[in-house]
């Protein structure tokens, strides 16, 4: 399931993006509105299914959200088309999703010393 849930973020991360553009939120909130919407369908489905939120264990979910959701953001200020941004910024989001699930890449985790 979790090719569907890339595409799912993906989808979502730029329609909450783009959304809170047209609402005439600053890019920076606008892009963290893409992360909490794309995430928050996988939060959702997750917890109805009384399981631990996919956001919380798997590698490189908000961060590609935020990365697609401020591509989009630059495209659209660079003079690219609404239509042609959505589909670079969604497909880069399904990219960077899917090759972080086959590599097993993530951000670096704190570790207290004891």
């Amino acid at each position: 399931f979790l090719i569907p849930d890339a595409a799912g973020l993906a989808a979502f991360s730029v329609a909450g993006t783009m959304v809170s553009l047209v609402a005439g939120t600053p890019w920076l909130v606008a892009s963290f509105m893409g992360v909490v919407t794309g995430a928050m369908g996988g939060i959702f489905r997750d917890l109805l299914c009384n399981e631990t939120p996919i956001v919380f264990k798997s590698p490189l979910y908000a961060t590609a959200a935020w990365l697609g959701s401020l591509g989009f953001i630059v495209l659209l200020n660079g003079g690219v088309s609404v239509t042609a941004s959505a589909i670079i910024a969604g497909l880069s989001i399904f990219i960077v999703r899917i090759v972080a699930i086959r590599l097993d890449l993530g951000l670096p985790k704190f570790q207290l010393k004891q």
